[in-house]
């Protein structure tokens, strides 16, 4: 597995881009704006097209250019279905957004009973509640690695005090995550990577 990582944004979120030595497709993890032009920028120079756009959740920092991959690209927009209209109607998101965020509907939907296949990987899509309702990690076990958008950092858990989080959520999601094996890459919505037995010094006494 290649990954490439973009910060972008006013927040500096994670736009992961993957994929494997030779293949002809790549996968997006997350979008957050500006990121589809970086993506765009680093691949001009190779036979890669973005087959897919998988938002962890619809936090406008991590889905404002949902429209600008599927543009560029032709990529397909996924996420769960609860977090289905924060990207349909930015406005819902319960904050004021920084900008005007232009909207989305996903092609396909992100489900725990789905595997998740794109670009030559097959993803566990594991529901991650308490930042959001509609939280999702995305786990790839031959690669070993876990894309946790803005539900576990690196020394700490994702924040739970915006409208429509839930610390208990984040608590049961944290211990869900904590049975994954110890060297499990970990790929956060924000900031450097880390492995899960990094983290399991506080993640599993963690409460909320």
């Amino acid at each position: 597995m290649i990954v490439k990582f973009f910060p972008c944004g006013p927040l500096q979120a994670n736009c992961y881009l993957l994929y494997k030595e030779g293949a002809a497709e790549a996968l997006a993890i997350d979008a957050p704006p500006g990121s589809a032009a970086k993506v765009a920028e680093a691949i001009a120079r190779s036979n890669l097209k973005v087959c897919c756009v998988v938002d962890t959740h619809g936090h406008f920092d991590h889905t404002s250019d949902n429209m600008a991959f599927k543009r560029k690209f032709g990529a397909k927009i996924g996420i769960s279905r609860l977090g289905e209209k924060f990207i349909t109607d930015p406005a819902s998101q319960g904050f004021q957004l920084p900008f005007d965020m232009e909207p989305s509907k996903p092609d396909f939907y992100l489900d725990a009973k789905t595997p998740f296949s794109c670009a030559g990987f097959n993803f566990k899509v594991i529901p991650t509640p308490g930042h959001t309702a509609g939280s999702v990690c995305l786990y790839e076990k031959e690669e070993g690695a876990l894309f946790s958008g803005d539900t576990l950092f690196a020394d700490c858990p994702g924040r739970t005090d915006l409208e429509g989080s839930d610390p208990i959520s984040m608590e049961q999601s944290l211990k869900r995550l904590s049975l994954l094996p110890p060297e499990t890459i970990v790929y956060p919505g924000h900031g450097k990577r880390t492995t899960i037995g990094d983290e399991l010094y506080w993640m599993t006494d963690f409460k909320a």
